[in-house]
């Protein structure tokens, strides 16, 4: 029962449904049942601290001080009681993988993108040759330079979420024991997982980007050539979707292509001359709330202006035109601006320590089991939700917190094995 418990929390992670009250989905629900199983049959409770459990605490009263000194200590209460629960999530998989459900982790992890993946794909085949879909799953919107697109949210938050869930799934797919028994389910995974990637046209494919360059590393070993295409095709993707989530080109000089789609993402215009040709440009949102985010920051350094209270400055950046009615009430989409901007000097720099004590950990868990299938996956999806921190709110992604959990509760098995 806890197996199924856990697995089902797992491959449910990304869902985005339904509507709960305290942006909790029905993943969370069965977490409860999961936890409540495990905890029950942990019978020794005299854990070690180590050092990703002190940044974590360190992470928390980062929070909390922000909680405290908040204009509105409602609102920003609420936002930490968040924070405890995906810290309890990390708990509770790190106990898990102590009574021996680390495959079942790394497997659920797997689901959690294949599952939506193939959901997706075929409601993408169906949208695209008999016209019937759900914006749930295949929303079509106006992107910069190829107008009205039709996209993959597969039941999850946003295009660039479930982008974000592959990054953290797609390496524990390719690499699990069951698709690596055959090539055609290395081709088949590849196949699938990769076009589900692309298909969201989502800046956070940067993400996927690396988290399968880390992955297929120690294969591309004994070919130079293309492993060395494969970095400068990764460095080359994650530039240009950071450059497209800053500007959209509209026009270069006298040429007579220009770009005059309308998309919901731009917020303002404007020119620029480069090496003697002028560029028209639109400012895009995601740049724009970084600004707002930094504004904020500067406005109460030390304590920031509260938890989950970035829309009172949007509100007022709305206000002065600086953003559109979309994005009135928006959240950072930024772990570390949004981060400084809500929790500022304090919890920015608690969450700097924890980035690199994650880091530390990973590291740590590479000089032990360097050879293990499960560390290269959370290695490689820890490092793709990382690229993608700069254009989202990756602190508060579930499955993040599973990943750490999962190192945490390999750690301590390594830490057995040597003694």
């Amino acid at each position: 029962m806890r197996r199924a418990c856990l697995l089902l929390f797992l491959a449910t992670v990304g869902l985005n449904w339904p509507q709960l009250p305290f942006n909790a989905r029905f993943t969370d629900v069965v977490f409860v049942a999961a936890a409540i199983g495990i905890l029950a049959q942990q019978k020794h409770w005299s854990p070690r601290l180590m050092p990703l459990d002190v940044a974590i605490a360190g992470y928390l009263a980062g929070s909390a001080a922000a909680a405290i000194f908040s204009p509105e200590p409602g609102v920003s209460g609420v936002e930490l009681i968040r924070h405890l629960y995906v810290v309890a999530i990390y708990g509770v998989i790190a106990v898990a993988v102590r009574q021996g459900f680390a495959v079942t982790v790394a497997s659920g992890l797997a689901l959690s993108g294949a599952a939506l993946a193939t959901l997706g794909l075929i409601a993408f085949i169906v949208k695209t040759f008999f016209d019937v879909g759900a914006t749930a799953l295949t929303p079509v919107t106006t992107l910069p330079y190829i107008g009205q697109t039709l996209r993959l949210r597969a039941l999850t938050a946003s295009e660039s979420m479930f982008a974000c869930v592959l990054a953290m799934s797609i390496p524990f797919a390719v690499r699990h024991p069951f698709v690596l028994a055959a090539r055609t389910r290395v081709a088949g995974s590849g196949v699938l997982l990769g076009a589900a990637a692309l298909l969201t046209y989502s800046h956070s494919v940067a993400g996927v980007a690396v988290s399968t360059l880390i992955t297929a590393w120690r294969s591309l070993h004994s070919h130079l050539t293309l492993r060395a295409a494969a970095v400068v095709l990764t460095i080359l993707v994650v530039s240009g979707l950071n450059l497209a989530a800053t500007i959209a080109v509209r026009s270069l000089g006298a040429s007579s292509l220009r770009d005059n789609s309308v998309f919901q993402y731009g917020v303002d215009h404007g020119r620029a001359q480069v090496a003697g040709v002028e560029i028209e440009y639109q400012t895009m949102s995601y740049l724009r709330i970084k600004q707002v985010a930094w504004d904020a920051f500067m406005s109460r350094p030390l304590i920031g202006i509260g938890l989950d209270r970035f829309h009172s400055v949007t509100e007022i950046a709305f206000a002065e035109g600086r953003l559109t009615a979309p994005y009135r009430a928006i959240d950072p989409h930024s772990t570390f601006f949004g981060r400084f901007a809500e929790a500022g000097l304090i919890g920015g720099i608690t969450l700097i320590v924890l980035w690199l004590a994650i880091a530390a950990a990973v590291q740590r868990l590479w000089s032990g089991q360097a050879d293990s299938w499960i560390v290269i996956a959370v290695t490689a999806g820890i490092a793709g939700t990382f690229v993608n921190s700069m254009n989202a709110d990756v602190m508060n992604f579930r499955f993040l917190w599973v990943a750490l959990g999962l190192v945490r509760g390999l750690t301590v098995s390594d830490d057995r094995e040597r003694a």
